[in-house]
């Protein structure tokens, strides 16, 4: 769905990320947000998001892309073309 809607997966689930290294050639962009369990609120999600919109997604493929977002640290890896 969210391929056929040109969206991205914002997920807390690390089977998302794993999808992604395990598939050649993923169709559908995912920000996996790494965080510890006390920072995995409305709050801390919402400002890891607004930063990282702010400061990396324009230079970042989105849709073919997964971007793991921790409390410091952005990290992008982009699909295999």
């Amino acid at each position: 769905m969210a391929r056929s809607s040109k969206r991205v997966i914002i997920t807390l689930d690390r089977d998302f990320a794993e999808f992604f290294f395990r598939t050649r050639n993923p169709r559908v962009g995912i920000i996996y947000l790494d965080l510890p369990n006390e920072l995995r609120h409305i709050p801390e999600i919402n400002q890891l998001l607004a930063n990282f919109f702010v400061f990396h997604a324009s230079s970042t493929d989105l849709e073919r892309s997964l971007v793991i977002l921790t409390e410091t640290e952005v990290y992008i890896h982009q699909a295999w073309v």
